[in-house]
Formats: C-alpha cells, sequence, structure tokens
C-alpha cells in the first residue's frame, strides 16, 4: 500500500492518498486522538480505496501529532506534520511490523521497526503470565513492563515519537498497581507503602506532566482508577453485602471512598494545564456513570474555574447536556430494529409497560453472567407488566445469530450492529456493556445505568410493579 500526505505551508488541511495492494474486506482509516477517549466522538478518516486500490482524503491537521492508520485490529503509528508530506509504502502482509516511510526528518520508520520487533518479544512473555499475575501469583509482568518503558526511552527519547515512551510508562504504572490490589491481603504485604512507592516512581518519570497525561491512553482516567482499587473497596463490600458484585456496581456503592482516592492524585499533577486536563477526566466519569446529582457541582465548578481551557469545558459541556437528555423523566430514545426473522421491531411496540433494554455481545462475560438473572425476573412478572428487549451491538450478524440459539433467551432479540458506534447506544451516551435502561409504561426513562438483574433490578421492579 502506498499513501502519500501532502500539505501546504499556509494550510491545515492535509492531503492522504495512495493505494493498497490488497483490500479485500479489510477496514481501513485513519484515527486522531479525541478529547476523551470514551465519550467523546471518534476521529475516524476511512480509507475508501478504489477496485483498483487507490484512494484519497483530507485531513485537519493544526499541530504536529501522532495519528493511526489502521487496517483491521492492526495500527501503526504515523506522526502528521502540517506542511510536510509523508510517503508510506506498506506490504499488506508485513503490516505492521515494517512500513517504508519517506519524508521524515530521520529514519522513525526503520526505528519503529526495530522497536515493534523487540516489544513483540516482551508482550509474547507478558501474555503467558498474564492470568497468573491477575490471580495474584507471583510473576515477572511488572519487571517485564518496565522493560518495555526502558526500550520505548531507548528508541524514543526526545523524539517526536516520545507518545510511544509516555504511555510505555503509564501501562507500567498502572500494572504496578494492579499488582498492589492483586496482593494486598498478604501477609507482611503493605498497600500503603506500595502505593507511595508507586506515587514516587511515577513522579520520577515525569508521569503527571501535561505532556505525559495527554499520551495516555485514557488521559489520568486508568491510572487513578487503578490507584483507587488498591484500597480493598470490592472486598469490603462484598464482605458487607454477602455477595460477589460487578465492577458496575463497586462503582457505585463504594463511590465516595474510590472517588476521594482519585481525587488524591491530582495534588501530584503538574502544572495548571496538567490539571485541568486531568480534573476533565475525573468529571467525565463522574457524569458518565454517577447520577447527575453527583456530578453537577464539581461539573460547574470546573466549567467556572477553568474557563481559559475552551475545549475542556466545551467537552464537558456538550457531554453533560446529552447525558441530561437521557436522564430519568426524559423521553426515552426510540428505535426500529431487526429481530433475528428480519422483522423490525420498535420500541413504541412495549408501551404500556416497563421495560428493560438490555445493549450487550457475545464477547462481553459479564453480559453473559446476567442471563440467568434475567431469566428470573422474565417468569416472575407477567408481558403485560414487564418485558426485556435485548439489542446486540455484535459486529458480526452471524455471531449475533449463533448466540442467541445457543443462550435461547425468550425476550426479543434485536441487531443492532456497528459495535460501541450502535446508533441508539451512542445516543443513550453508553460508554461500556451491559448497559441497562429501564423504560416507563409511559414511554419515559425510569432507571438509566444505574440497575442491574443480579444486583438491585429485581427490588425495584417490586416496587414499581407492585405499586
Amino acid at each position: 500500500m502506498m499513501v502519500v500526505i501532502i500539505s501546504c505551508d499556509r494550510s491545515e488541511t492535509t492531503t492522504v492518498s495512495g493505494s493498497i495492494d490488497y483490500v479485500g474486506s479489510s477496514d481501513i482509516y485513519i484515527s486522531q486522538q479525541p478529547i476523551h477517549y470514551k465519550y467523546a466522538d471518534k476521529i475516524h478518516h476511512p480509507v475508501n480505496p478504489s477496485s483498483e486500490g487507490q484512494f484519497e482524503l483530507s485531513l485537519q491537521i493544526d499541530s504536529l501529532q501522532l495519528a493511526q492508520l489502521h487496517i483491521d485490529e492492526k495500527s501503526y503509528p504515523l506522526l502528521l506534520r502540517p506542511g510536510h508530506s509523508l510517503t508510506l509504502t506498506i506490504n499488506r502482509a508485513e503490516f505492521p511490523k515494517s512500513v517504508d516511510v519517506k519524508g521524515y526528518q530521520k529514519d522513525w520508520d526503520q526505528r519503529y521497526a526495530d522497536y515493534w520487533k523487540a516489544d513483540q518479544q516482551l508482550l509474547r512473555q507478558i501474555e503467558q503470565q498474564l492470568q497468573a499475575f491477575r490471580e495474584g501469583k507471583s510473576t515477572n509482568i511488572p519487571a517485564l513492563y518496565k522493560k518495555r518503558y526502558k526500550l520505548a526511552k531507548r528508541y524514543f527519547e526526545d523524539s517526536p515519537f516520545m507518545d510511544l515512551y509516555f504511555r510505555a510508562v503509564g501501562e507500567y504504572l498502572v500494572k504496578r498497581l494492579q499488582e498492589i490490589q492483586y496482593r494486598r491481603n498478604e501477609a507482611d504485604f503493605n498497600p500503603r507503602e506500595e502505593r507511595q512507592k508507586v506515587l514516587d516512581t511515577a513522579n520520577e518519570l515525569n508521569f503527571f506532566s501535561f505532556e505525559s497525561l495527554q499520551a495516555q491512553r485514557a488521559g489520568s482516567r486508568d491510572f487513578t482508577n487503578a490507584f483507587a482499587n488498591t484500597f480493598g473497596v470490592a472486598d469490603s463490600l462484598e464482605q458487607k453485602l454477602g455477595q460477589s458484585l460487578m465492577q458496575y456496581d463497586i462503582k457505585r456503592l463504594g463511590y465516595q471512598t474510590l472517588d476521594s482516592a482519585r481525587t488524591s492524585v491530582l495534588s501530584h499533577i503538574e502544572g495548571r494545564r496538567a490539571t485541568a486536563y486531568a480534573k476533565m477526566h475525573l468529571i467525565a466519569e463522574r457524569i458518565g456513570e454517577m447520577p447527575l446529582d453527583t456530578a453537577r457541582a464539581s461539573y460547574q465548578q470546573f466549567v467556572d474555574e477553568y474557563s481559559d481551557f475552551p475545549k475542556y469545558v466545551a467537552f464537558l459541556t456538550s457531554f453533560y447536556e446529552k447525558i441530561k437528555s437521557v436522564s430519568p423523566g426524559q423521553p426515552a430514545v426510540p428505535f426500529a430494529l431487526p429481530n433475528e426473522k428480519g422483522e423490525i421491531i420498535q420500541l413504541k411496540d412495549f408501551h404500556g409497560r416497563y421495560v428493560l433494554l438490555d445493549f450487550w455481545a457475545s464477547w462481553c462475560i459479564p453480559c453473559l453472567d446476567e442471563f440467568p438473572h434475567m431469566k428470573e425476573l422474565y417468569n416472575r412478572y407477567p408481558r403485560d407488566k414487564f418485558e426485556i428487549v435485548a439489542i446486540s451491538i455484535e459486529e458480526d450478524s452471524l455471531r449475533w445469530q449463533q448466540s442467541i440459539n445457543r443462550f435461547k433467551n425468550p425476550w426479543p432479540q434485536l441487531y443492532g450492529g456497528k459495535g460501541f458506534q450502535q446508533k441508539t447506544f451512542a445516543q443513550y451516551r453508553g460508554g461500556g456493556i451491559p448497559f441497562y435502561v429501564l423504560v416507563a409504561p409511559d414511554g419515559t426513562i425510569e432507571r438509566y445505568n444505574d440497575v442491574r438483574p443480579s444486583f438491585n433490578l429485581p427490588t425495584v421492579l417490586d416496587s414499581l410493579i407492585t405499586q
């Protein structure tokens, strides 16, 4: 494949064109990093080759940045620089390990190829030990991640590809925190001391700078969440309630402790811009995962305090209003989707009863774990009072068909497809699955993303339907 990126010195438009030796049914696109990894609109530029493999598209580039060229599940970093052109020659069978790039000031393409080869060796070792690591067993996982960030430093320090080094540092620190979470109950293991060691290391590696936080997959989110999880909130809640809980339930029931731990990390952030960026991610998580009443005060405070960062304020304001539009009492989002017979089913078909919308996919194990509890509820209430409507976001319709044949769930099964970009799921501002919305008989939203069949939904339905 050949990709040519050309731009004029005074223009923010970058033209991407070229050819590909083999297309098949591949999904090919160039992505730029959005302001928020989960709640902001994805910045994807489809590459649509002609039958001869030729293509051309334009990108808006106003600064030096790393983008990603994707071919199906594989990706390759592209350094986009306004006013400069790149020519990429890619052998499809060799992608992404070997790409010839013309236009870089240095041999970054060869340097990345060497780095990629060495990194793959470490990733293979990590894969062999990852399950044991999650079970709290003794492994070399933290040491291997340390080797990964040192490898990235050796290849990319003080280069335009520095983001790859910063991201490797972040992944290493998160694994250190996860090790504390998995081992916190061991005798002679002091979580408090280990947390402090991680914070000290993070400071030494300049992790809390804006450049580093912006380079992370999810900004400050992964680190702060991993840090909060070291406090054993899940263990305390499960012991208190006498049952195992899903991460979703832990986040809500243990919100005060978890949020306090996440927020405490902010004191280590360097500079106003980095602090604003980190707070933006924390508040977005509150808006997306907690009732709006919980998030409102911190959201308004951010808008007032950081008006000098209009992009962050605009994102949070837009996201807040979108979540507000699907809050309890608002009209439920209508849909018209096919069932397994190809018949179009609409939300209005279920008017007059409570309807649980279940967004799921076969690869989502927590989704599947809820099915037995959903069947109990389905048998407990009559159909004129309660219905479940499953909306699959499975990208492969054949896999969806196989899944519904396997599980034989008796409620309506609808196919949305398109993964997290599925229209109804996106309109409800879903951030992950399983994702549940309870619709009232009058077509308004009764509960939004705060009920779980295995946990609190039975109590909620008993109170509503009994009344």
